[in-house]
């Protein structure tokens, strides 16, 4: 509508021009969609602005899915504010290699749940990693996976993934902590999982924004969207 506009974002697209990647972009693509659309002038600095500004929340680069991106400096301020007071629901959909290693935190219709609550810290190499050391600087982190089922030889699983906080890397990261990472993950998967993933000529970690639920900046209608599972997840969500 003409203050949110979401987004199915595809496999290997970053959302905003950096320096590494200032063209291609979704942002790139948002922009010619309302030029072409009649909706601003290819040289309307002001929404180009308002768009980096409506930026309030991302996706990796290969995590395919929802992004949710305020057109107006209104709508920005409050989206922001839904973020950062959790009154955002994200869900993923995750393949990984084998089941977490922690014992459930509760059974639900026969599905184990794991709520994963393990501070996360950004090191000196970029990566994010698990750190329970008071003294550091930490930032909270919680993680609910729901099994939705497993292969017949218990060698993946496919969870629905949901966070109330959204730190970089967070499922990535978790999953990993609890011994099941995320296939196609070369950044925080195992040996075992990257040859795995080698062999199935598996190129990304198959994770993906399924699901975005929050109030609507200006309304304050409950908004819920969700997106299709993608071409390389679908055929391990329907084998379990």
């Amino acid at each position: 509508d003409e203050h949110i506009i979401a987004v199915n974002k595809p496999i290997g697209m970053v959302v905003q021009p950096m320096e590494s990647s200032p063209n291609h972009t979704l942002l790139n693509g948002i922009f010619h969609h309302l030029i072409r659309s009649n909706q601003c002038d290819r040289n309307d600095a002001n929404v180009a602005q308002s768009l980096l500004q409506g930026v309030v929340h991302r996706l990796d680069k290969d995590t395919s899915g929802i992004v949710v991106v305020a057109k107006t400096l209104e709508a920005s301020s409050k989206l922001s504010r839904s973020f950062k007071s959790r009154l955002v629901r994200k869900s993923y959909f995750a393949v990984t290699r084998g089941q977490p290693s922690m014992p459930p935190t509760k059974i639900i219709d026969d599905k184990p749940i794991y709520i994963i609550d393990a501070p996360l810290l950004k090191k000196s190499s970029g990566k994010m990693a698990v750190e329970r050391k008071a003294e550091m600087d930490t930032k909270e982190a919680v993680t609910t996976v729901t099994t939705v089922g497993t292969s017949p030889d218990s060698l993946l699983s496919v969870h629905e993934v949901s966070i109330s906080t959204g730190r970089q890397h967070q499922i990535r990261v978790h999953l990993s902590h609890v011994k099941c990472p995320v296939l196609g993950d070369r950044l925080y998967g195992d040996e075992r999982t990257k040859k795995l993933a080698k062999g199935m000529n598996i190129k990304r970690p198959l994770l993906h924004a399924v699901s975005l639920t929050f109030p609507h900046p200006i309304y304050d209608r409950e908004m819920n969207l969700r997106s299709p599972v993608p071409k390389d997840m679908i055929r391990f969500v329907r084998s379990v």
